[in-house]
């Protein structure tokens, strides 16, 4: 699922590049960052449990909010970066799918993905 999504958005940043040549649009991977959500809201203790055990799973490798912030904002700040649309990694490198840059040499992407997020804002909006 968080790779349909991601290239999705990602291919939704290329269009409004197009758009705005003079902007920069960054879609940041930042891998599992210590947010705290999954616990939130838990009313059942038994999934309570659960929660935590992955949780405490999750942290050997997460890091926290502030760091995850401060990548970020290193990303966008710093000149590494430029006009266009990015898709990086939690590290900074490109993102690697093979599936991204398909859908990117496919020259009819672009209006899809426009025409679509156009009927999905209509939809929205007449709610």
């Amino acid at each position: 699922m968080r790779a349909s999504v991601a290239t999705y958005t990602t291919l939704t940043f290329d269009v409004l590049a197009k758009q705005n040549p003079a902007m920069g649009f960054l879609h940041s991977y930042p891998g599992t960052v210590d947010t705290g959500l999954l616990a939130r809201g838990v009313q059942n203790w038994l999934l309570w449990c659960l929660v935590y055990v992955v949780e405490r799973l999750m942290m050997l490798r997460a890091m926290t909010k502030d760091d995850s912030a401060e990548r970020t904002l290193d990303m966008l700040l710093g000149d590494r970066l430029s006009n266009g649309s990015w898709s990086v990694d939690y590290d900074g490198a490109p993102g690697r799918s093979q599936w991204l840059q398909q859908y990117r040499e496919d020259p009819t992407i672009s209006g899809k993905i426009l025409d679509f997020n156009e009927s999905m804002f209509a939809k929205a909006l007449h709610t």
